[in-house]
């Protein structure tokens, strides 16, 4: 593992990102979002222990959504590839850890990220003169 610094306002993924790096943020605070034409709205505040990146590395998915430092932050990151071979050298243990990665992206981060975006959405379409919306939607469920 290599340590891992951002400053405060820096972005760690933005939406359709590929991601190269799983990273255990140790300290500082992390928000979790998305873009509407070019404005980004935060959802999600994640604090100290939270790991980023393990979903998209492991099923090999571009981020959906933005991945801002709040605060400076540190932590360690591990790269995709070594990643990958820990779970192929580690068979008996590589699919209870996918499950567990997949149920904690699904349900800590994805649902409530995306349900909010949907109301946001929801909530342009009824205001006049708004008769575009950029976005990027993910269409797997």
């Amino acid at each position: 593992m290599e340590p891992r610094k951002e400053e405060a306002g820096s972005i760690i993924y933005a939406e359709l990102e590929e991601i190269c790096e799983i990273i255990f943020h140790e300290l500082g605070e992390i928000d979790i979002g998305f873009t509407i034409n070019h404005q980004d709205k935060m959802v999600i505040r994640m604090k100290k222990g939270t790991i980023l990146g393990a979903y998209n590395c492991t099923y090999n998915k571009k981020t959906v959504f933005l991945y801002k430092c709040k605060t400076d932050i540190e932590g360690y990151m591990l790269r995709k590839q070594v990643w990958l071979e820990i779970l192929e050298d580690n068979e008996i243990i590589s699919e209870t850890l996918k499950e567990n990665i997949k149920k904690y992206y699904f349900t800590t981060i994805k649902y409530k990220v995306s349900s909010e975006k949907r109301n946001y959405i929801n909530k342009l379409k009824k205001r006049v003169g708004f008769n575009q919306i950029m976005s990027v939607v993910d269409l797997e469920k």
